[in-house]
């Protein structure tokens, strides 16, 4: 297939001297060089820091230390304590 593609003149006159050095054409190498960018493998996203568990901390330090995460109603009196004290502060 052919195509058009407007190079900067510099990049141009690297392209015709490698072709030239490497005894190809120039249409050659530039579908190599293409052929080599779409098949590397695409860039890893950065990987996130992951947070210690418990995320959350209170002024004494995190909430939730120590405490069996499987209980429900521990999470239960959790909201219920957090929601008198802010009853008090009113």
């Amino acid at each position: 297939m052919k195509t058009t593609l407007e190079l900067p003149d510099a990049l141009y006159r690297e392209i015709k001297i490698r072709a030239a050095r490497d005894g190809v054409k120039i249409k050659d190498l530039v579908a190599k060089g293409l052929t080599a960018v779409l098949h590397e493998d695409p860039p890893k996203p950065p990987r996130r820091k992951k947070s210690p568990f418990p995320i959350f901390k209170g002024p004494l330090g995190p909430l939730l230390q120590g405490k069996d995460l499987r209980s429900l109603s521990f999470l239960d009196d959790l909201d219920d304590l957090e929601s008198y004290q802010r009853s008090l502060r009113r």
